[in-house]
């Protein structure tokens, strides 16, 4: 079973976006998969396979993805044998179980199904419990002309990881080579409902058009087609923006400028530090936190709080951002520091790390606490009992908690992981717009914005919600990261390479998840 690329709303070429293979060779990596995506589903795969060639002697890092993307395209024009050989040539390259089942699927296609069977026996006895090994025997069985032997191999995908759409979509296939077209109905239906949390792919979607035209459902297949025409459009605009540099111009350089005071910023080296500002924090760093010395942009950015100038500092993870705040607040003789925290999580992790001889003149204020709970932190802080509040952005509309606060002295307010203010940030929050106004509210205290994540258009952003502010930009270069990704079909394809991938790592890691279903 492959998957086919025939258009949807309309076929698009290179010429339609006035461009030609070496034009998408001089893209970044992010937008020429924007053209390979737009060309495989609704354009010509010879294009496709121009583009990508183009593009694999400027990327040759990326050889890996770039063959898998030659594979996909020669199953979709008929080229089967190519594909075979391509698809070793992938797995030559990088011995995965990506690879692997890129290949099972161009034996499937060129009716090697003995080849298939091979590699398909050989990754369950490896693994037993990896999920591409039992989807693709599924799909084995259904090119020999064998659905009851399919289902079996389905029922045992749907033991590793209940109710996955690969389980789904094969239930589909197998019942409806059964001629059973009530439960693939039912099946079909099921795949469908389970886009309210996470749309379908492309793929899925083309699939499910296809199943429901040959049902008859003419009208679920009007549904998938207004659905693939919107995701068309939403595709070749992003394109068109790319092509256009229309993306609010050109990304400017991380750098900052000479002049102190300037609208993008200052450099940590002239910002002027007198004598007596220096002794004053490093003394509290000392005596307050335990810290012998402070990271690259610290003492720029308390000695700006202190002053109460207004200021953005962009610090990388792990540069010591939370201090920034901290100390300020407990060097202040009276009033309270407000921290707009995003996360619950994220403000109780920095109460709780915060030294035992200062965190009983901090708190935090969220939806864990009960109601009498709440208005006796907030007496306290009228009281002057807290140097340092932390509190969510939506707080922020609520009158009665802006008004406890303008009795009790905001002396700053702090706006951790700034780029939630930004429609540009990766996590747009728009209870953060509120800010401005609820500044206002408070008397208009000195501002710190704090995030890692702020290139050149993200702080232009920042300050036009919040104003004018100081900025002090950190080195964020990490030279000991790196980036990698890893091109996956479905959700259930995903599971099965973030599986692979913590059987082979040691030690410690995170993993972010889209929802908190997928998580759990």
């Amino acid at each position: 079973m492959t998957t086919s690329a025939e258009p949807r709303g309309g076929s698009v070429s290179l010429a339609d976006l006035g461009l030609s293979p070496a034009d998408v060779a001089e893209m970044e990596a992010g937008d020429f998969t924007l053209v390979f995506n737009l060309l495989y589903h609704w354009g010509d795969q010879e294009e496709l396979l121009a583009c990508i060639d183009a593009v694999m002697p400027v990327w040759p890092r990326r050889v890996v993805s770039l063959l898998d993307w030659r594979v996909q395209a020669l199953l979709a024009l008929g080229r089967t044998e190519e594909a075979v050989s391509e698809a070793h040539r992938r797995l030559e390259a990088n011995d995965s179980f990506t690879g692997r089942r890129g290949l099972i699927r161009a034996h499937i296609a060129a009716g090697q199904l003995a080849g298939a069977e091979g590699l398909i026996s050989a990754m369950i006895e490896e693994n037993r419990e990896h999920t591409v090994a039992w989807q693709a025997l599924a799909e084995l069985e259904l090119a020999r002309g064998e659905p009851e032997a399919a289902l079996t191999a389905l029922r045992q995908l749907n033991q590793l990881n209940p109710g996955s759409r690969a389980y789904l979509m094969g239930m589909v296939e197998a019942h409806e080579a059964r001629g059973d077209w009530v439960t693939a109905t039912g099946y079909a239906v099921g795949l469908m409902e389970s886009a309210a949390e996470v749309p379908l792919s492309l793929s899925d979607l083309q699939r499910l058009s296809r199943f429901f035209a040959a049902a008859g459902e003419t009208t679920r297949v009007a549904d998938i087609e207004e659905e693939l025409g919107r995701r068309r459009a939403e595709v070749l605009e992003r394109l068109q923006a790319v092509v256009a540099g229309s993306l609010m111009g050109p990304e400017e350089p991380e750098s900052t400028p000479e002049v102190e005071g300037s609208p993008a910023g200052v450099t940590l080296e002239s910002l002027r530090v007198t004598e007596a500002e220096r002794a004053r924090v490093e003394e509290g760093a000392r005596r307050l936190f335990g810290f012998e010395r402070l990271l690259p942009g610290q003492l720029e950015t308390m000695v700006c709080a202190l002053r109460g100038e207004d200021v953005l500092t962009v610090l990388p993870t792990g540069g010591g951002k939370s201090l920034c705040y901290q100390l300020p607040a407990m060097l202040d003789e009276t009033g309270t520091t407000l921290v707009v925290s995003p996360l619950i999580a994220l403000m109780q992790d920095q109460f709780a790390h915060l030294p035992e001889n200062v965190r009983h003149l901090a708190t935090f204020v969220n939806s864990t606490l009960e109601g009498d709970e709440l208005r006796a932190r907030l007496n306290l802080t009228v009281g002057g009992r807290f140097r340092l509040m932390y509190a969510a952005p939506e707080r922020l509309r609520q009158p009665p908690f802006l008004h406890a606060l303008r009795r009790a002295g905001v002396n700053r307010l702090v706006v951790d992981e700034a780029h939630c203010v930004s429609v540009w940030g990766h996590d747009f929050r728009p209870d953060y717009l509120a800010i401005g106004k609820a500044r206002e509210v408070l008397g208009r205290p000195p501002l710190l914005g704090l995030t890692a994540t702020a290139p050149e258009r993200v702080r232009r952003d920042i300050m036009r919600h919040l104003g004018e502010m100081k900025l002090v930009v950190g080195e964020v270069t990490r030279p000991n990261l790196r980036l990698e990704a890893t091109q996956a079909r479905d959700l259930d394809e995903k599971l099965g390479h973030l599986l692979t991938f913590c059987r082979q790592e040691s030690g410690s890691g995170i993993v972010y998840g889209g929802t908190r279903r997928r998580c759990e």
